[in-house]
C-alpha cells in the first residue's frame, strides 16, 4: 500500500504537470510564504546584583504554501512548515569568572505535506497525501545529537471536501482517508550499562516501525483584517493495526492520537510580524497526559 500510493501521487502529479501545456485550465505555481526571525537578548555587568544572567535566543519561522492547478480536476497543494530556535545562555561562577553554555533548542519542527485534490464536482472528492514529519536534531540524551530523528512519514488516501474555500481569505477543508504511517528512530549503540548510568558507544542505527489506520485531518485559514491571519490544523489519527503491538500490552496504539495546532499571526508593519503558536498532542504511546506546546514570538518577517 505504501508504494502503490507514493507511487501514485508522484506519478499522476508529474502526469498533469508534463500535459498543463496542452489544458488551458492550468495554472503556474502559487506561492504563498511567511518567513520570521525574532531575536531576544540580554547582557549585564559583572557588578549587577540582581542574580540575573546573559542570554540570547533566536527563532526562524517559515509558513509556506506552494499550489498548482494542474489540470481541470487535478489540483497539487503543498505546504512547508519549518521552525528552529536556540537559547544561548551565560554561566556565571564563583570566582567570578563566566562563560557561554551550550545552546538549547527552544524549538525545532520541520513538517512537510503534499495532497493531490481529484475536483470531480461531487459533494466530496478524492485525494492521495503525502506527509513528512521531522525535527533537525534529537539531543534528548546528553552528549549525543542525532538528526532527523525521529521522522514519521504518512501516506493517506480517501474523500475530501471543501466547506469555504474563498482562497487565503477564510478557507474549512477537510477529508477522511485510511492512513500507513512509517515512523524512523535513530538508535544509538550502547556500550555499557553501570547502574542508572548508560555508554553509548557513538554509533547508531536507524529503525522503523508501522501502523495504519483511519485518519481526519480539518484544515481552517481566516484572514481576520489586513493584519491579523489565523490557521489552525486538526488531525486525528486511529490504528488498526501497528507492527509493533507485541511490545504493548497496554494497546495503547489503539488509542485515538490527536494533534491539534493553532497559529495566530498579527503584521505590526510591514516587516515587524509578532505570532502565538499553540500544540495539543495526546498520544498514549509517548505519554499519557496531553503535551502542550506554546511560543510567542515577536520579529522581523518577510511576506512572499
Amino acid at each position: 500500500m505504501r508504494i502503490t500510493i507514493c507511487a501514485a501521487l508522484l506519478v499522476m502529479a508529474s502526469a498533469a504537470a508534463l500535459a498543463d501545456d496542452a489544458d488551458t485550465t492550468a495554472r503556474g505555481w502559487q506561492l504563498s510564504s511567511n518567513l520570521s526571525l525574532s531575536l531576544t537578548q540580554a547582557a549585564y555587568s559583572d557588578s549587577w546584583q540582581g542574580g540575573e544572567v546573559g542570554s540570547f535566543s533566536w527563532t526562524f519561522n517559515s509558513n509556506t504554501s506552494l499550489d498548482r492547478q494542474l489540470s481541470e480536476v487535478i489540483g497539487w497543494n503543498n505546504t512547508f512548515k519549518i521552525n528552529f530556535g536556540q537559547t544561548y545562555r551565560e554561566v556565571r561562577r564563583d570566582d567570578g569568572t563566566s562563560s557561554w553554555d551550550k545552546p538549547q533548542k527552544s524549538t525545532d519542527l520541520i513538517d512537510i505535506e503534499s495532497v493531490l485534490d481529484f475536483d470531480l464536482h461531487g459533494f466530496v472528492d478524492p485525494y492521495l497525501a503525502l506527509r513528512i514529519e521531522s525535527r533537525f536534531t534529537d539531543e534528548s540524551i546528553e552528549g549525543l545529537r542525532r538528526y532527523f530523528s525521529p521522522t514519521v512519514i504518512t501516506e493517506s488516501g480517501g474523500i475530501l471536501r471543501h466547506f469555504i474555500k474563498q482562497k487565503d481569505k477564510l478557507e474549512l477543508t477537510s477529508r477522511l482517508g485510511f492512513a500507513i504511517r512509517q515512523r524512523l528512530v535513530d538508535v544509538p549503540e550502547i556500550a555499557a550499562i553501570t547502574g542508572d548510568d548508560t555508554t553509548y558507544s557513538g554509533a547508531s542505527s536507524w529503525e522503523s516501525s508501522n501502523d495504519g489506520g483511519i485518519e481526519s485531518v480539518t484544515d481552517f485559514l481566516a484572514q481576520i483584517n489586513e493584519r491579523l491571519k489565523y490557521t489552525s490544523k486538526l488531525t486525528l489519527f486511529r490504528a488498526l493495526f501497528f507492527s509493533e503491538s507485541d511490545s504493548d500490552p497496554d494497546d495503547n496504539w489503539k488509542q485515538i492520537d490527536v494533534n491539534s495546532e493553532h497559529i495566530l499571526t498579527a503584521q505590526v508593519t510591514s516587516i515587524i510580524q509578532t505570532s502565538f503558536y499553540l500544540q495539543f498532542i495526546f498520544d498514549r504511546e509517548q505519554d499519557a497526559r496531553v503535551q502542550i506546546k506554546q511560543t510567542l514570538g515577536l520579529g522581523i518577517a518577510v511576506t512572499l
